[in-house]
């Protein structure tokens, strides 16, 4: 989905569901519900020891929690169909879906208007890079070495740890895979530490496999993090520059009890 993944497809959901089949998925749905049975009892007995104030914030808290995952269920659903929508005007403008997401709101406008058309060298340059930058209460997109001039510096290079904060507590140690985007989830092999900005749906394929998951982004509801700690798998979220610190191949200690990952020097 735009923003969130991608598009689920009917193949995509047959091979998911291959692979569930071969991991006996009886047994993960037996042993989700006993522990969520659980962890429910732990809560309900917990509440019962503090105040009625606070056992009342303890339920108020746990709506806006349900709240927050209706309203990503919206928000995946308006993706999907952003999507389609953007497939179409991609259609009309004679470019492909990659390019017109690439395009400013009036740009849009006014191509399906016939009033101007983006210049294709423009777009490709976008597609190099660029930056929107807020200057006197104006957006101004920049494009090629004008980006450069306005990027914020930020000198991690000689870093060899970073702090996030811990989703799902554990410690473990193992080799970075860094992951861009889904097309590089099949990097990432059992025992290896995934290393991403964020992580969406798509992305459980390599959670499972994978001995510890660390983000850019997110905080301790966000999706890695919810998913982690149904995996049992240790999951550091927020470090905001990990996937600048670390690289392939590096071997790192993840301890999610502190929030710190640290590469580890001088060991084969």
């Amino acid at each position: 989905m735009l923003l969130a993944g991608d598009n689920y497809t009917a193949e995509k959901v047959i091979e998911r569901l291959q692979v569930m089949i071969c991991n006996n998925p009886q047994q993960k749905l037996t042993e989700m519900a006993i522990k969520m049975e659980n962890q429910l009892d732990n809560l309900h007995q917990l509440c019962n020891e503090f105040p009625l104030e606070i056992q009342n914030d303890i339920v108020l808290f746990q709506e806006v929690l349900y709240f927050r995952e209706v309203r990503l269920m919206w928000i995946n659903e308006g993706c999907h169909y952003s999507a389609l929508l953007l497939e179409e005007i991609a259609q009309r403008l004679d470019l492909t879906y990659e390019e017109v997401i690439y395009l400013l709101p009036d740009e849009i406008e006014n191509g399906l208007n016939n009033q101007f058309k983006v210049p294709q060298e423009e777009i490709q340059k976008r597609l190099d890079k660029y930056a929107m930058i807020l200057e006197n209460n104006q957006i101004t997109l920049y494009t090629g070495d004008e980006v450069e001039k306005h990027r914020v510096k930020s000198n991690v290079k000689n870093f060899n740890d970073v702090q996030g904060y811990p989703a799902s507590q554990g410690k473990v140690q193992g080799i970075v895979r860094l992951v861009k985007d889904r097309s590089e989830l099949h990097k990432v092999q059992k025992g290896d530490i995934l290393v991403t900005k964020l992580t969406t749906p798509d992305f459980v394929v390599a959670m499972e496999k994978a001995a510890a998951i660390v983000t850019d982004l997110g905080g301790i509801t966000s999706h890695a993090a919810i998913v982690s700690r149904e995996l049992g798998v240790p999951c550091i979220v927020g470090t905001e520059v990990a996937t600048q610190v670390f690289k392939d191949g590096d071997k790192v200690d993840v301890d999610a009890f502190t929030g710190i990952v640290r590469k580890i020097i001088g060991e084969d």
